[in-house]
């Protein structure tokens, strides 16, 4: 599990590059295609990473605009990259994996680049209200995979991952949470996120505990995860 997790930021970039890669063969099969394939033909290495480079600052001026705008991230379109990887495959197992469990509630988001990446990354603060595995204190900051990013239209979208999208402020959630190499907390893939909206439980759809969790109380739902703990705290 951490070495999934530490391998993340590689598998963000990987699928990047997949998407670039499978874009430029589609278009290469067009009959009708009017732009060049390759818009780095003639172009030295030097101008290449300029360009790129040039890419990388226009989308992490985006995110500082954004942040600086106040602008509410739920007012974006999510687009959600699917992960190779859904999680772990069992509540037993995601609690094992887990530094924390907590019912929360999200307090506020906020987004930052990553130099030399497309995507960003969100910073999430939440308040804790519950205690189940761990002794976390009344505020915790998260990290998460996933950023605004610009659109012709200028309105711009919030790419996310399917198995971890970036909590939103005013989420009540059950979080199961893992820390990555750099002592920061995130969600686990898949199972790590469980909403809670008009008192029921609502999972990602690949998270492995929705048969388990959905539909749920709140009250039946956190005796469930603390059933699990018996044993493992």
């Amino acid at each position: 599990m951490r070495v999934l997790l530490r391998l993340l930021p590689a598998v963000i970039a990987t699928v990047l590059l997949l998407i670039v890669a499978i874009g430029a063969v589609a278009l290469a099969g067009s009959p009708n295609l009017k732009l060049p394939l390759d818009p780095w033909r003639g172009l030295s290495d030097p101008n290449r990473e300029a360009q790129v480079q040039s890419a990388y600052d226009l989308q992490a001026k985006f995110i500082r605009d954004f942040n600086a705008s106040g602008q509410d991230p739920r007012s974006l379109h999510r687009e959600a990259s699917q992960s190779f990887y859904g999680g772990p495959d069992s509540l037993g197992g995601a609690l094992g994996a887990s530094d924390f469990v907590v019912l929360a509630t999200v307090r506020n988001v906020t987004f930052e680049p990553i130099a030399g990446q497309w995507l960003g990354q969100a910073r999430v603060t939440i308040d804790v209200l519950r205690n189940l595995k761990g002794q976390a204190g009344p505020t915790l900051e998260l990290i998460q995979a996933g950023s605004p990013a610009p659109t012709p239209d200028g309105h711009g979208v919030l790419q996310e991952f399917d198995v971890a999208p970036v909590l939103m402020p005013g989420d009540r959630v059950i979080l199961m949470l893992a820390r990555v190499d750099s002592g920061a907390l995130t969600p686990l893939p898949g199972a790590g996120i469980a909403y809670l909206e008009a008192g029921l439980v609502r999972t990602l759809d690949r998270s492995a505990l929705q048969s388990l969790l959905s539909g749920q109380t709140e009250t039946e739902a956190l005796d469930l995860y603390s059933a699990g703990l018996t044993g493992i705290k």
